[in-house]
């Protein structure tokens, strides 16, 4: 037999013996008899004599009452504790399999994130080369405004070149 046998067998006994105590007390209460349960315990008739029977009722049913709750604690499998265990045990489960969710879910979202970081790069990196070629196309423009005045003013010299010409020649002959 097990330790919870054992106890249910003791707490069984107590509650009994404290329930006989109970009825021989409400006896002496009602009926004014002598105590039967007490004399069973070879107590000197003037110690039970002694015994207020008021008191012996209220000590005998705080006894009953305090045994049959441990026999009751004792065989019942507390149906709190039991609740508490299932609710456990379901939330163990529910958090082992919300834990792989989460842990398929936060792989998914760091790719996500270094994809993102990678696009962030790529796109600083364009930025930059788009700035550049801007830059460069300004100078550029410069230069071509540049080389158009310097032809106009070549054209210039090349008119100013022929005018002298013309007029070397024109003095010389």
């Amino acid at each position: 037999m097990n330790k919870r046998g054992i106890g249910i067998w003791l707490s069984s006994l107590l509650t009994a013996l404290a329930t006989a105590h109970l009825l021989d007390a409400l006896n002496v209460m009602f009926h004014n008899a002598q105590t039967f349960m007490l004399r069973l315990y070879l107590l000197p008739s003037e110690t039970i004599q002694t015994i207020n029977p008021h008191s012996y009722l209220i000590l005998s049913a705080h006894a009953a009452v305090i045994f049959w709750c441990m026999t009751c604690v004792t065989f019942f499998k507390s149906p709190i504790e039991s609740f508490f265990s299932k609710i456990l045990s379901e939330a163990k489960y529910e958090n082992a399999a919300e834990n792989q969710l989460l842990e398929r879910k936060s792989e998914m979202l760091d790719a996500i994130n270094e994809t993102v970081e990678l696009s962030h790069a790529l796109i600083s990196q364009i930025r930059d080369i788009i700035c550049s070629v801007r830059a460069e196309v300004r100078e550029i423009r410069n230069i071509r405004e540049s080389i158009e005045k310097m032809e106009n003013e070549i054209i210039q010299v090349k008119a100013e070149l022929k005018s002298l010409k013309m007029r070397v020649f024109a003095v010389s002959f």
